[in-house]
């Protein structure tokens, strides 16, 4: 997350609501980033959450962001 957004708003905080497990946090931080980067950091965080952390999470994901099948 640090290497595509360590430069933009709310990044700190966004990173302690990771640290501290808080996906509605985590969503509210880096709702406002530019374009797809939140869609990054919402697909490397889901197994902290548990689950993607909001509906709209992978509508706007790249296909270099799946896992292929099988893996």
């Amino acid at each position: 997350m640090s290497g595509i957004a360590s430069h933009l708003p709310r990044f700190e905080d966004a990173s302690r609501a990771l640290f501290a497990g808080d996906a509605s946090a985590f969503d509210a931080c880096i709702a406002a980033w530019p374009g797809d980067v939140p869609a990054h950091p919402r697909w490397l965080a889901r197994d902290a959450f548990g689950e993607l952390t909001s509906p709209r999470s992978m509508t706007s994901a790249s296909p270099s962001m799946t896992r292929p099948a099988g893996a």
